[in-house]
């Protein structure tokens, strides 16, 4: 992996792996009763992983890394003097023993044991559970937290190792230079990470997670006043053909009731201040998101001048006068028009070595065809395709004046 990517894939994966162990810590402590760990207990668990992490790059065999581990787990025992941390610590710094000689008996592959997080958001659902039916208001905000920016951390990793693969593979990706397309795809990923920490601490000033909790029950109980109410429409109307006509007692009964149920809550605040928490953080996502488009342009622009490509505004013409002209063009530029099929045709065939080659915006159909016999031999050595034939009935059909038919689209498919 390139080493400035693979530095800040690394820290990625550290710091998720970090916060998964530090929400564990804390989800044990509270279902044991115990107050929350402290910063020092924290940041010997966060010296853990950094020294893991740092080794694991070392050695080139297993056993130096447990032995690592096994020192660690040897100096948290001396260090943390409560019996409980110094358990739930210690097995943490186990588990990781198993993660870091994966890592190395695999060949050094960062992301076998993230490929789905579905661990993860298995482990956050279960904490937030436990922390609403326990009423641990610290504990679900933490999980609240921490589960953003462990799948802001995953997003971020993902983005690293494919943009590591698309420098491997090609320096040409669709036309567009390598040094263009990774600040520009950069932006976006920062834009993204921005808008999730934000809303993170905005959420977390606003007590989103306790509104959220508050708009569920009051949800509830609304659903509890339709059912009476329908409840004590049924009973009034059984009473009016029954055999106990002119006996509403039920219906009077299920009315107190949603009397009584409005009386005892807050359900219209609850719900009201919901709704204006949503529409906060919606504004502010909304104004990120304008800014870095207008960023995102301006930096577009600006590669442009510097590199001297044009940049050219076109007018939209009037073509009141034209339309004839118009319904012309428009049917010559057709999806369905037999040329556009045969560009399809070719486009196709092209695309079916993209794995090895992708063809930039400057390469002729002759530099294709040189490209794409290679790429061919590359993929199947034993059987490979030409795609000579094809290349030459395209530009018959592109250069030329070919109208092509039912019969030739098909020579092309078949070629």
């Amino acid at each position: 992996m390139n080493k400035k990517l693979g530095f800040f894939a690394i820290v990625s994966k550290m710091t998720s792996q970090y916060l998964h162990y530090f929400l564990i810590l804390n989800l044990v402590l509270s279902m044991g009763n115990l107050p929350k760990a402290g910063w020092i207990p924290c940041m010997i668990l966060l010296g853990a992983i950094i020294i893991s992490y740092i080794f694991r790059e070392v050695f080139s065999r297993a056993i130096g890394i447990i032995i690592v581990h096994a020192l660690m787990i040897f100096l948290v025992c001396l260090i943390i003097p409560d019996l409980q941390l110094k358990i739930i610590i210690a097995i943490e710094i186990g588990v990781e023993t198993l993660f870091a000689a994966g890592y190395i008996i695999s060949g050094y592959v960062l992301v076998k044991d993230m490929e789905m997080p579905y661990p993860s958001f298995v482990l956050l659902v279960f904490t937030s559970g436990y922390a609403v039916y326990m009423k641990d208001s610290v504990l679900l905000r933490e999980t609240f937290i921490v589960g953003i920016f462990i799948y802001l951390l995953y997003i971020l990793l993902i983005y690293l190792i494919n943009l590591d693969a698309y420098i491997k593979s090609t320096k040409n990706v669709s036309g567009v230079p390598l040094e263009k397309m990774v600040p520009m795809n950069s932006v976006i990923v920062l834009c993204i990470f921005t808008i999730m920490t934000v809303a993170v601490i905005l959420a977390d000033k606003l007590g989103f997670a306790d509104a959220i909790w508050r708009f569920i029950k009051a949800s509830l109980k609304v659903l509890f006043i339709i059912f009476k109410l329908i409840s004590a429409f049924i009973k009034i109307i059984g009473s009016l053909f029954g055999p106990e006509r002119g006996d509403s007692t039920g219906f009077q009964r299920d009315m107190m009731i949603v009397q009584e149920t409005v009386e005892d809550s807050s359900i219209l605040d609850d719900i009201v201040t919901f709704l204006l928490k949503v529409i906060i953080l919606a504004i502010a996502i909304y104004l990120i998101v304008r800014l870095f488009r207008a960023f995102y342009r301006y930096l577009i622009v600006r590669r442009q001048k510097a590199s001297g490509d044009a940049i050219i505004k076109i007018s939209k013409p009037d073509m009141s006068k034209t339309k004839v002209e118009k319904i012309s063009k428009e049917k010559k530029d057709s999806y369905f028009t037999p040329e556009q099929k045969a560009r399809r045709i070719y486009k196709k065939k092209v695309e079916s070595v993209r794995k090895k080659y992708i063809p930039a915006m400057n390469h002729t159909a002759g530099d294709i065809l040189e490209r794409y016999n290679r790429a061919e031999l590359d993929l199947k050595p034993d059987n490979p395709k030409d795609l000579t034939e094809v290349t030459k009935l395209y530009e018959a059909v592109r250069y030329g004046n070919v109208h092509p038919d039912q019969k030739y689209l098909k020579k092309m498919q078949n070629s």
